[in-house]
């Protein structure tokens, strides 16, 4: 995306700088509504980055606003500034998503990922990136005990499948659990 043209910006009235400042003061909660919005996809440490990046779309939108269009500056930045901050986000969880795959405990073993297939939203690219975290703090026996109870499999075939007993599965399955609440 092309940077805001501060000469655009400084014939609206003063210097550029100062009016730059002055419309990102005039619309500050606009860019706090849209970077709010987009927060909830985004984990709690990219909020500085949100509100930012809400920052640099209005100061483009106000450079690529044309007032001879007859709309008001106010209607046109409350229509396009959260559409922009939108697209900003899905392009993040995008990158997000390619960079934090399924988890391959929760992978089949066939190839497929079983219910949690390639269709997942955006919002569950969080619930990837929580799973890769919890996941890691599990034994490789508790990974493969959470795999097949993901995939419907009751703890008597788990059981079977590894070759321990009801109880030690039973176990096994408790001890997953308890970490994985810690972790929530």
């Amino acid at each position: 995306m092309p940077k805001p043209d501060e000469a655009g910006l400084a014939a609206r009235g003063g210097g550029a700088h100062a009016a730059v400042e002055r419309v990102l003061l005039e619309f500050r909660p606009l860019v706090l509504r849209c970077a709010r919005l987009a927060a909830c996809y985004l984990p709690s440490e990219a909020w500085g980055e949100l509100v930012a990046e809400a920052e640099f779309h209005l100061v483009c939108l106000v450079n690529d606003f044309d007032p001879e269009r007859g709309v008001p500056l106010a209607a046109y930045l409350q229509l396009m500034l959260p559409q922009r901050t939108r697209n900003y986000i899905r392009g993040e969880l995008r990158r997000r998503a390619r960079e934090c795959p399924m988890p391959d405990c929760l992978v089949e073993p066939g190839g497929g990922e079983g219910l949690h297939d390639a269709t997942w939203g955006y919002r569950d690219v969080l619930v990837r990136v929580w799973l890769q975290q919890a996941l890691a703090v599990l034994s490789p026996r508790e990974r493969e005990v959470v795999r097949c109870l993901c995939h419907g499999e009751s703890i008597r075939e788990i059981a079977a499948s590894m070759g321990l007993s009801v109880s030690s599965a039973q176990r096994c399955k408790q001890r997953a659990l308890a970490k994985l609440r810690e972790q929530w």
